[in-house]
């Protein structure tokens, strides 16, 4: 639309509740050290599974993920 100003309304609709209960100083603090490597394959993994589904994600899920990680993926 030329010359005017053009009114979009936006709605999301979602049946997922999220919540935002993260203490993010504990976190940032956590991810601070580098020296226990494994939380970054565990933040890896999570981050990995969440992109590809939208239901729970099991302990086994996390663990195998962050396998894979530090197998297979850091190589390519």
């Amino acid at each position: 639309m030329m010359g005017g100003i053009m009114n979009m309304e936006l709605k999301l609709e979602s049946e997922i509740i999220y919540e935002n209960n993260l203490d993010t100083d504990k976190f940032a603090r956590m991810l601070k050290d580098p020296s226990q490597c494994y939380k970054f394959y565990w933040l890896e993994a999570i981050l990995h599974l969440t992109k590809d589904t939208v239901e729970e994600i099991s302990f086994d899920a996390i663990i195998n993920e962050m396998i894979y990680g530090a197998w297979y993926r850091d190589g390519a």
